[in-house]
């Protein structure tokens, strides 16, 4: 039985060693039977306990637990006496959903998730989850990376900046887990530098908005995911933030090259 903290310490010390211990994490979980959870600060008195232990405990916390709970056939979770709680599928999409925002903040976790590699980097900070995105556009045209706060705060408020079209943290995600590409017979490679990426989008303006149409939309619609964007002289464009997404109808918007 392979235990992920006793494989990864065993090579802590060799950096090499170490990431590539860390980018096969994701397929020794996928190639497992069953996956045993043990969250030590959950107990089950007389056989029972409530759910908001499990979501709550620190095991949500660790950098590994994505991987963890979504690769394996099944997982299963038990609590510090080992009594068993449930398994993944019979606890419900609580304890699904609550790793996202800790667990894909390891870009080694997500990038493992989508099928690629990257080397192991230490204090990036706020850049740790943009790296990742920047690999998965090397291997992949799919337009749903961009799909990223679907539901913001909309145009009252107006004190945020606007910013790239990469997602600055995994939170912006949250309610993007049924968006999915869509194949419109337009759509083209977009290519990536140290500054900027370019790709051509159909746009539109609505009430002073520029809007961008992505090649994506929610599982079983038909209307397409139009983002908001500040231009800026150059044919230069940002994500602008303080209006909200829509959902229209892809014919109707003329093409403009969107960088």
């Amino acid at each position: 039985m392979p235990v992920a903290a006793v494989r990864v310490n065993r090579v802590r010390t060799r950096s090499a060693e170490l990431s590539e211990a860390i980018n096969s994490m994701f397929s020794w979980y996928e190639q497992a039977e069953i996956c045993y959870a043990y969250p030590s600060d959950v107990s089950s008195n007389t056989g029972t306990f409530e759910l908001d232990q499990l979501t709550n405990s620190r095991w949500f916390t660790r950098g590994w637990n994505l991987q963890e709970l979504i690769a394996p056939r099944k997982a299963d979770f038990y609590s510090s006496t080992w009594d068993l709680l449930g398994s993944r599928d019979s606890l419900g999409p609580e304890p699904a959903s609550r790793p996202s925002s800790c667990a894909m903040a390891s870009p080694c976790t997500s990038s493992a998730s989508f099928g690629i590699s990257m080397p192991l980097l230490y204090g990036e900070g706020q850049g740790a989850f943009v790296r990742p995105q920047e690999e998965i556009m090397r291997h992949s045209d799919d337009h749903t990376i961009f799909a990223w706060e679907l539901f913001g705060r909309g145009p009252s408020d107006a004190t945020r900046e606007p910013q790239g079209l990469l997602a600055s943290k995994p939170e912006l995600f949250a309610r993007s887990d049924d968006v999915v590409a869509v194949e419109t017979g337009e759509s083209l490679p977009f290519s990536q530098t140290n500054r900027r990426i370019q790709i051509q989008l159909r746009v539109f303006e609505e009430d002073t908005t520029l809007y961008a149409v992505l090649h994506c939309r929610k599982d079983h619609a038909a209307s397409l995911l139009a983002i908001p964007l500040t231009s800026f002289p150059g044919n230069l464009f940002q994500r602008n933030l303080a209006a909200r997404p829509k959902w229209i109808m892809y014919e109707e918007w003329r093409v403009s090259d969107t960088s």
